[in-house]
């Protein structure tokens, strides 16, 4: 879809779109004022008398948890490289580096706002409560600086169109102050909104699309422009790239069900994680309400006053309502035969706590049990413990798993547009996959886009470390994996082919001991300052080092070969006969007795049926 010159029809580009998508930001709205614990999705009417109204607490709990729960939680961003030959892993490696380093620095840039949230916070925040993920991203040259400039998009304020190619055009509407547009777009002279929902405040239409005269160019350049009041406050500026860099990505499972009500399976899309409580929140604040309002009328019964209304000058006021509301009077006349009755009974409420009972078990099964707040009945072994939590946080999973395909698009549109755009040499730091402090230089040709990222993030470092040692060891040692394939998978060491050497480097020493000597008499000399520059002095030690280490060598063989006296009490080894005892020698001979004492042979068993058959043929 083309961009026009004309503002007002990309306005109404917009406008048709958000028609379309009407139940689903309807929908987004609804769990918005669920997790804001809006009064008027709570409160019971007022058509149904006066309450103490209760408004249950659990949208928010459950939301904060889960959000916070993703929004801390480890990122590892990686480029699985088992296989890979030593001279590509320097590539591979700076190519990661590009990519964590990259999306660190997209933070601090924005790190002196003081509203500004993180990405991952965002990402997280989206992610739960909206069910979808918007963003787009610009990598830029700046004063000889590298600048990913990565803006999280609001996806209830997103609205796009597709092709069979991708996105052909995107919109996103966002709200700001009078100074802050001004400051932005210096030719802007208008003013904020004075009515509505956004008084105050400035409404941007930032728009994303293609010109009509690349239309069937085989690379088409993605323009951008902003709109305000109805005018380009921006025209709209080419890019360089041919295509619009914006993800927009819709979480869980259903998809779309073309029925002839489209909107109205538009709405399923994505799904919130309120999606399996949404309707059951309401009635739990109901069922609360009843509780509490009962508590507070059984607090303070009405108190009986008594008066003679003929020698009254004035009526008594007339009884509103409950006579067991909170602090009411109940005026008695004696002078018309009145007098205290007994006290009203109030009904049972086993029928509202049976309800609220059954209620809460519906919501804890559709949301996080109360084992993931730390209350509850808990298993009785930790083991146990660890498995339930693992199983209520699993809900988790689709909100996960669309948080790490979003970071790995990220890294991709890091990689792609570094390596096809112009740019140079620049220093890059932060910190990579295992959360080791980088800095180094990284210029285009050193950066491999062939491959894919991987990303996980870990919420609980050690029990999942834990986890995946123990998966791992079970595969390598029933003959699934290699010990380099499941340390790549499950990410137990940064490198496994550097690791392998390791391994094998400590092996060799504690097979060949002069190896870990030699070691550290070549650290010994770069401790003495003998470096590369010292090379003669350096070899002629190290020449003294290894005749020291070959005759030490040579004597350990040497003192194998030497014939060695016999011990007292050595072990019993099959084939070697038995040291004789001190005095056996001056034993008496001849007797049966002295016999038995000497020393036997203590002969193989093969041999000895070897012999028998001998003996047997003769």
């Amino acid at each position: 879809m083309p961009l026009s010159n004309n503002a007002s029809e990309e306005i109404t580009k917009q406008k048709t779109m958000e028609t379309r998508t009407k139940d689903l930001r309807d929908r987004m709205d609804l769990d918005y004022g669920l997790y804001t614990l809006e009064d008027s999705l709570y409160f019971i009417p007022k058509v149904e008398g006066k309450w103490d109204n209760v408004v249950t607490n659990r949208a928010a709990s459950e939301g904060n948890t889960m959000i916070d729960y993703l929004s801390y939680a480890r990122r590892m961003l990686w480029i699985p490289q088992t296989d890979e030959k030593e001279a590509a892993r320097k590539h591979l490696t700076e190519t990661e580096q590009l990519a964590n380093g990259c999306i660190q620095l997209a933070d601090e840039i924005n790190q002196n706002i003081p509203e500004y949230i993180r990405m991952q916070n965002l990402l997280a925040f989206y992610r739960i409560l909206r069910g979808w993920s918007a963003g787009r991203y610009i990598l830029r040259d700046e004063d000889d600086k590298l600048i990913p400039d990565i803006a999280i998009w609001d996806p209830r304020n997103t609205y796009w169109y597709s092709g069979r190619k991708g996105l052909t055009w995107v919109c996103y509407v966002s709200y700001a102050g009078e100074e802050e547009v001004k400051e932005e777009f210096n030719k802007w002279n208008g003013k904020a909104s004075d009515s509505g929902d956004y008084a105050g405040l400035v409404k941007k239409h930032i728009i994303w699309g293609f010109r009509e005269q690349d239309k069937g160019k085989e690379k088409p350049i993605a323009h951008e422009g902003v709109i305000i009041n109805g005018e380009w406050v921006k025209e709209p500026e080419p890019s360089g790239l041919d295509y619009i860099p914006v993800r927009i990505g819709a979480g869980r499972s259903q998809p779309i069900i073309t029925d002839g009500k489209q909107r109205d399976t538009m709405k399923n899309v994505g799904e919130s994680y309120l999606v399996n409580n949404r309707k059951m929140l309401p009635i739990e604040s109901r069922l609360l309400t009843y509780k509490i309002h009962r508590a507070g009328t059984e607090a303070k019964d009405p108190r009986t006053i008594e008066f003679d209304g003929s020698k009254s000058e004035g009526q008594p006021p007339p009884i509103e309502g409950n006579p067991y509301s909170k602090g009411s009077l109940v005026p008695l006349d004696t002078s018309k035969g009145q007098k205290l009755g007994d006290s009203l009974v109030p009904k049972s409420e086993g029928h509202i706590d049976s309800s609220l009972g059954a209620w809460l078990g519906l919501e804890n099964s559709g949301g996080l049990p109360p084992l993931v707040q730390g209350l509850g009945p808990t298993p009785e072994t930790a083991q146990a413990t660890d498995m339930v939590f693992r199983a209520a946080m699993d809900k988790l999973k689709s909100f996960k798993i669309g948080m790490e395909e979003d970071y790995i698009w990220y890294a991709h549109e890091t990689v792609r547009q570094f390596k096809n755009g112009d740019f140079g040499e620049y220093k890059i730091e932060g910190y990579d996959k295992g959360d080791n402090k980088f800095r180094t230089k990284i210029k285009p040709d050193n950066i491999d886009e062939s491959w894919k990222f991987r990303c996980v993030l870990i919420p609980d470092e050690l029990r999942e470390k834990a986890t995946k040692m123990g998966i791992a060891d079970q595969a390598v040692k029933g003959g699934f994996m290699s010990p380099e394939s499941a340390s790549d998978q499950f990410q137990i060491v940064e490198n496994p082919s550097l690791e392998k050497e390791k391994i094998n480097r400590a092996m060799a020493e504690k097979l060949i001991p002069e190896l870990a000597l030699f070691e550290m008499s070549e650290a010994k000399l770069e401790d003495l300052g003998l470096t590369k520059a010292d090379d003669k002095n350096r070899q002629k030690d190290k020449a003294i080092i290894e005749n020291m280490l070959i005759r030490m060598k040579i004597n350990q063989m040497m003192q194998s070969l030497t014939p060695q006296q016999p011990q007292t009490g050595s072990p019993n080894v099959e084939g070697i006969p038995r040291p004789m005892p001190p005095g056996a020698q001056t034993a008496a001979t001849g007797s049966q007795a002295n016999t038995a004492r000497r020393a036997q042979p203590n002969i193989p068993q093969p041999i000895r049926d070897a012999a028998i058959r001998q003996q047997g043929g003769a």
